[in-house]
């Protein structure tokens, strides 16, 4: 009898030992969801590209490189429209797009003529000097409107040193010319140039300068190594003296 209490022991023994441990008591483990990634909510620059797919998104980002710099360093107030101007289209295509910044939303895409000096139908060289008959790069503030030679008309002050703070003396305006038309762009391979104003079509230029006038800003844009190179605004440096 002890032999088999003792073998029934080491029976019980080794099944025991192959018994696999209880789980510890209380409710499973619930199993985690993956969280979706939450997209990061589009930058400015992406919302005007996506709203004008014809302009180049790099130079919008430089608009707006320049725009901030002028309202950091108090040269502008915030506006509610942005007017960019890409020098590298040819005159025959709308090359002016000008933005309601509070939606963001396009409100113009319009054709805009370059002065004499500056070129045929693409515009390559930019001057600050009077007399040039040449377009001028960089930042503008929009100023007051006027009735000229060249009918309603809009003032520009240029923002930026030695680039194009002499337009107002130069006369740049934004103003309507008969010359600025598609029409006369398909028998002569551009459209009519300017003496260096941002001349725009007739039945688009009173709304368009409303639009722009008094305190909004204006961007012009050619990839003008000069300009790139000592513009203030674009890499926002203090205003040079």
């Amino acid at each position: 009898m002890r032999i088999l209490s003792w073998c029934a022991a080491l029976l019980l023994c080794g099944c025991a030992a192959n018994v696999p441990p209880r789980a510890a008591s209380g409710p499973a483990p619930i199993p985690r969801r993956a969280v979706p990634a939450v997209p990061a909510p589009p930058t400015l620059q992406q919302r005007l590209a996506q709203a004008a797919p014809t302009a180049d998104p790099a130079v919008l980002g430089l608009a707006l490189r320049a725009l901030q710099c002028a309202l950091d360093s108090g040269m502008a107030k915030a506006g509610r429209t942005l007017g960019v101007i890409d020098y590298t289209r040819p005159s025959t295509q709308p090359r002016l797009w000008v933005f309601d910044l509070d939606r963001p939303q396009l409100l113009y895409s319009e054709y805009v003529a370059h002065g004499r000096g500056s070129g045929e139908n693409f515009a390559t060289r930019f001057s600050n000097d009077d007399g040039s008959l040449q377009s001028s790069l960089g930042l503008f503030r929009t100023a007051e409107t006027y009735v000229g030679d060249n009918g309603y008309s809009l003032r520009l002050d240029g923002l930026e040193r030695g680039i194009n703070d002499h337009a107002r003396d130069r006369a740049l305006v934004m103003h309507g010319a008969w010359y600025v038309d598609p029409q006369l762009a398909r028998t002569q391979g551009r459209i009519g140039r300017s003496l260096g104003c941002p001349a725009l079509r007739p039945a688009a230029a009173r709304e368009l300068i409303d639009t722009l006038k008094q305190g909004q800003l204006l961007f012009a844009y050619y990839p003008d190594a000069h300009w790139l190179q000592r513009s203030h605004l674009l890499h926002c440096e203090p205003y040079p003296r």
